[in-house]
This record gives C-alpha cells, sequence and structure tokens, in this order.
C-alpha cells in the first residue's frame, strides 16, 4: 500500500467505510450504500484526495472491493468511486479489470458473482468527460463496456442540467444515473421541469437516482418526479463495523 494511504497523517482505515444507504423508491428498502472513506475530519479527506494518485485510488479501490468480497451475506449493491482519468487511461483500466478478475475468481468456488452482481462503480467527476479528447472518449466508452460485460454495474455521478448533454454519448455504456442534489434542489417545486430532466436522463440509460434527500418532502417530489431510487441524510449513515440495516425503509429511522 502506498505512502500515502499508511501515512499516520491520514485517520483512514481501509476497512472501516461509511456507508451511505440508497433506497429503492418503490419499495421503500435499502436496495444498496455508497462506500465512502472514514477520517477524522473533512479537512483530513479534502487533503488526502487532493494529493492523491491514481495509483493511490486504485488501491482504495481494491480495498473496497476485498470488504465487500467478504459479505457473503449481504443482498445489497455497494457503490464505489472511481475518476474518469482510471477509467479512460488504457493501462490503468486493463489493471482494474484484471484486479477484478482476480476477485472475482476467488470468490468463484464459493459463490459464483458474488463480488461481481453487488460491485457498482460510480465515476465520479463528470465534470471532465467534456474536455476530453475523441480519443479519450472512446476509451472510455470502450472500458465502461467491458465493465458491464463482466456483471459491473456503472453509474455516473452528479449529473446536472449543463452536464448532461455532454452524457449522450454513454447511452448504452452505463446503467444508470445519479442527479445531483443541488440540481434537484433547485428543480424541486418545478415538478414539470423535473420530470422532463429525469425522462432526458433515460434516455441515456434505465434507472435514476437523485442525491440530496433530506426531508419527506423530498422523497415525494423525488418519487413523483419519477426517480427510481434515492439518496441522502434522510437516512443514517452506518459502518462497515455495525452494518445492520433492519427496519430502515423510506420513513427514515426505524
Amino acid at each position: 500500500m502506498s505512502n500515502l494511504i499508511e501515512s499516520t497523517d491520514f485517520s483512514f482505515v481501509n476497512d472501516n467505510w461509511r456507508l451511505q444507504p440508497i433506497i429503492d423508491a418503490q419499495s421503500g428498502e435499502v436496495f444498496g450504500y455508497e462506500m465512502l472513506t472514514r477520517f477524522l475530519s473533512p479537512s483530513q479527506a479534502e487533503s488526502y484526495f487532493r494529493q492523491a494518485t491514481s495509483e493511490d485510488v486504485m488501491m482504495l479501490f481494491e480495498s473496497q472491493q476485498e470488504w465487500v468480497g467478504l459479505q457473503t451475506d449481504s443482498p445489497h449493491r455497494y457503490f464505489c468511486n472511481l475518476p474518469v482519468e482510471i477509467l479512460k487511461n488504457v493501462d490503468l483500466c486493463s489493471k482494474l479489470m484484471l484486479d477484478l478478475d482476480v476477485f472475482h475468481s476467488t470468490q468463484e468456488s464459493e459463490s459464483p458473482d458474488i463480488l461481481f452482481n453487488r460491485c457498482v462503480v460510480e465515476l465520479q467527476d463528470p465534470e471532465v468527460i467534456p474536455r476530453l479528447s475523441e480519443r479519450s472518449r472512446r476509451h472510455l466508452n470502450t472500458h465502461l463496456s467491458a465493465l458491464r460485460d463482466q456483471s459491473v454495474s456503472v453509474w455516473i455521478d452528479d449529473v446536472t442540467q449543463a452536464l448532461l448533454p455532454s452524457m449522450e454519448h454513454l447511452a448504452g455504456a452505463v446503467d444508470g444515473i445519479k442527479i445531483d442534489k443541488e440540481t434537484f434542489w433547485h428543480l424541486a417545486d418545478r415538478p414539470s421541469e423535473l420530470k422532463r430532466f429525469i425522462a432526458r436522463c433515460k434516455q441515456i440509460c434505465s434507472l435514476t437516482l437523485i442525491e440530496g434527500i433530506e426531508t419527506a418532502l423530498h422523497c415525494e417530489q423525488a418519487i413523483e418526479a419519477g426517480a427510481d431510487f434515492l439518496q441522502g441524510y434522510f437516512w443514517p449513515e452506518l459502518s462497515s463495523h455495525n452494518n445492520k440495516v433492519d427496519g430502515l425503509r423510506l420513513g427514515g429511522n426505524a
């Protein structure tokens, strides 16, 4: 593991994740979790990711996958973030695919696809995509399609109204879109406009998730607009050391 992740300057524990619930809008039950790193403070997280190299981020992702692979009794999906830089880079993505294949093979004898059916790659910085060259865009599409061929779901994070047109070339290469929380808050009181925006997202992929759900009204607005999944501080985060979700439903705390 890199010196950066090992450094005592960062209070990061690679087997202790923050798990932010993702709720199925129809059933009201937990569909999965976004896996977030745990630091003592937001400033430490900001400092870490500002200094992290692509290799550091890859090792972080590998640690997440190792943990997911141990959750043999979990029915949930686990959303793990990766930057465009890795997903467009031929060498880095080849290593990623090799690592995922190794994780898959270690689980296969116990239960085929136990890791892959619950692994979701979340493209964390879509604002980079409009600045990519045509060649890099082709590489990105190819690599995302390759992940999906291995049963790894791929989602785009933080999509805004301004960014959506530049995502159109990813139609068929991704499984879902996460709508940026600021965008949702801006459109929440404009139901017709929010519905149209979600409909446009679904021209790219079949599933949509709305971030920034903080109240019961937010839940109602998102569901009415046609969102498939919901995420936000309306539901408590969990720790990977205490992954109990009994009673966690659409209405918030049990």
